[in-house]
């Protein structure tokens, strides 16, 4: 067949451009179809947080983020202060990472960079092409598109559906979702006002409901809409301008000031994940694998972390080098993440929700009083951030580090200090060695291993005793020991990682 690839990813979004710029990293050939004809200019996500930042510094791009936020808001968008539940809290700036910010930053323009680096990386991106169905047979997948009046077919090992929380991928693979349905619809809104905000974020909260304002670019406001009194089952059409100030009204007693609309929509409060993310050749990331009450933002960073988890996985099943197990961890490891972020929403929703006068007397300790405690408030923005996820629970391994995230460590050699997250632009394993013995990188590993040698790591106490550390390429730890070890017994661990 003509138009053959090794992996079609079904939907444009920040999920299915990360995930089509990590294959083409190490070298697999991809294919983006999405539905849109253009860029929306809508943006529902709006931030990056600590984790996903990590990770897209650890490929070089982080940058090209922070510059286009700089643009828009025409200041740093990178904020040391983040929200639980709309409260304003969560300490960023105090996180052990290089990361320690949540970046503004709205979600058109994340597309448009990855867009833009998915291409330079060699990745193809086919406009407004609809999938309508795909055929599944042993040894690959055949996908049928629709373009304008024409039907095209495209054949690939595998198909990823990114396509958002309504997936069209999903639903043909039968693929069953589980959790809670919508009780609830919110209000969400691009407006411009006649006085522009004098505060970064504000939250106004009553006995009628919730409203949160916020920056949405320039000259341009965001609202958020909380209340019990807006109809579930509110139509698309029914949303304008006038609706949202009588709600603005109803809740805060003024209107802010609004005067044009750029954008009105509506989202519910539905919590899902996917029961398998993995089917045969079929595979879901990203909101067509769990979709949820927006609350924290924490939507598309967790798609663009599912595509983190998957690429390196995904690559090395294509290329042949992987073990049996590998890429059935992705569903593992990403079920069990999904399952945390759900845990999260749901705490944060019953915050949200709740407007009785001794909720709101609740709400008002919690956000004076108990998250302001040093312990909690740390708990809640490394949830916030992502950096509470490790695979610890997923792995048998004896050792503490194993399954964690790997902090940028500072790398020392002689007078020579090396940041740890700057060896992974290649996405490969990095194994790092801190004993005086040295391994030379097998022949057979060369496509997927960087191997280093270091004196020591700054003295933190979790990596003190450390003497080797086996690195995924989305930076979890996936080997470690305090021991010294014999060359036949590191080989076996990085055979265990790195050999079919």
């Amino acid at each position: 067949m003509k138009n053959e690839y090794e992996v079609v990813i079904a939907g444009g979004g920040p999920t299915g451009l990360m995930l089509a710029c990590e294959l083409a990293l190490k070298g697999i050939k991809t294919l983006v179809l999405d539905d849109k004809i253009a860029e929306s200019p809508q943006s529902r996500g709006a931030t990056i947080h600590p984790r996903t930042a990590e990770l897209l510094y650890s490929r070089g791009i982080l940058e090209k983020f922070i510059e286009k936020g700089k643009d828009l808001l025409e200041k740093d968008p990178r904020l040391p202060l983040y929200h639980y539940a709309v409260m304003i809290k969560l300490k960023m700036y105090m996180l052990d990472s290089p990361c320690n910010f949540t970046l503004w930053l709205p979600q058109k323009d994340t597309e448009i960079i990855l867009q833009n680096h998915a291409l330079e990386l060699g990745v193809d991106i086919l406009k407004n092409h609809e999938v309508i169905h795909f055929e599944e047979h042993y040894d690959g997948v055949v996908v049928e598109v629709k373009h304008l009046e024409n039907k095209l077919k495209f054949q690939a090992k595998y198909l990823v559906g990114c396509d958002g929380a309504k997936s069209k991928i999903r639903k043909i693979s039968n693929i069953e979702m589980l959790g809670t349905n919508k009780t609830n619809t919110t209000l969400m809104a691009d407006i411009y006002l006649d006085t522009p905000l004098a505060y970064s974020t504000q939250c106004e909260f009553s006995s009628k409901g919730v409203v949160v304002v916020m920056p949405a670019g320039k000259k341009l406001t965001r609202f958020v809409i909380i209340s019990d009194s807006i109809d579930k089952n509110l139509k698309e059409n029914s949303l304008d301008l006038d609706l949202i100030k009588k709600y603005l009204l109803d809740i805060c007693g003024h209107d802010f000031g609004v005067k044009n609309s750029h954008w009105i929509s509506s989202f519910g409060n539905a919590n899902k994940l996917a029961k398998q993310l993995i089917k045969n050749r079929v595979i879901l990331a990203g909101d067509a694998a769990h979709y949820h009450l927006p609350a924290g933002g924490q939507g598309l960073n967790y798609g663009i972390q599912d595509a983190f988890n998957l690429g390196w996985k995904l690559a090395a099943e294509l290329k042949g080098w992987a073990p049996k197990w590998l890429l059935d961890s992705y569903q593992t490891e990403r079920i069990y993440a999904g399952k945390m972020l759900m845990e999260s929403v749901k705490k944060q929703e019953s915050l949200l929700f709740r407007t009785s006068e001794s909720d709101i007397a609740f709400r008002k300790y919690f956000e004076d009083v108990i998250i302001e405690t040093d312990e909690v408030n740390k708990k809640l923005t490394q949830e916030i951030a992502g950096l509470h996820i490790n695979y610890q629970n997923c792995t048998e391994d004896k050792n503490k580090l194993i399954g964690c995230r790997v902090p940028d460590l500072e790398l020392f050699e002689d007078f020579n200090c090396l940041n740890l997250y700057n060896l992974f632009s290649r996405g490969n394993f990095v194994f790092i060695c801190f004993t005086h013995q040295k391994f030379r990188l097998p022949e057979e590993f060369k496509d997927r291993l960087d191997i280093y040698h270091f004196k020591y790591t700054e003295k933190r106490f979790e990596f003190f005793k450390t003497k080797y550390l086996l690195i995924r390429p989305d930076l979890y730890i996936a080997w470690a020991s305090d021991n010294l070890q014999s060359s036949v017994s590191i080989k076996k661990e990085l055979n265990y990682w790195l050999k079919k």
